[in-house]
C-alpha cells in the first residue's frame, strides 16, 4: 500500500514526486540523450506517448534541437545506490533513460 501524504522517491525514476504518480500519456518528463556526432549527452524534454509499465518503461516523443523522435521501451533512470547521484541535468544520468524533471 502506498501512503498518500508527502513525497517519496519513485522506484522507477528515483526522483521525489507525489505518491501514486506514474508516467501517463501526456505527462512531460526528461530524456537523457546519448552522445552522438551531432550532440553531447543532455536532458531533453519529452512527452509520454505510451504509459509507464510495471518495469518503469515508457514510450516517448523526445524533442531535440535538431528535430524530434519517437522512442518506445525507454527505461527509467535508477539512482545508483553506491554513489547516490542525484545531481540535476544529465550528469550522472544513464543515456537513453527517462526521469521526472527536477524540482527547482
Amino acid at each position: 500500500m502506498v501512503e498518500q501524504t508527502g513525497t517519496v522517491a519513485l522506484p522507477a525514476s528515483g526522483v521525489h514526486f507525489t505518491p501514486g504518480t506514474r508516467a501517463t500519456v501526456g505527462r512531460v518528463v526528461h530524456y537523457t540523450s546519448h552522445d552522438t556526432e551531432h550532440e553531447t549527452k543532455a536532458c531533453r524534454a519529452a512527452l509520454v506517448t505510451v504509459p509507464e509499465d510495471d518495469a518503469g518503461r515508457v514510450g516517448l516523443r523526445v524533442f531535440h534541437p535538431t528535430g524530434d523522435e519517437s522512442i518506445t521501451g525507454v527505461a527509467a533512470h535508477h539512482i545508483d545506490e553506491a554513489t547516490r547521484t542525484t545531481e540535476p541535468g544529465p550528469k550522472g544520468r544513464q543515456p537513453g533513460t527517462w526521469h521526472w524533471p527536477e524540482r527547482v
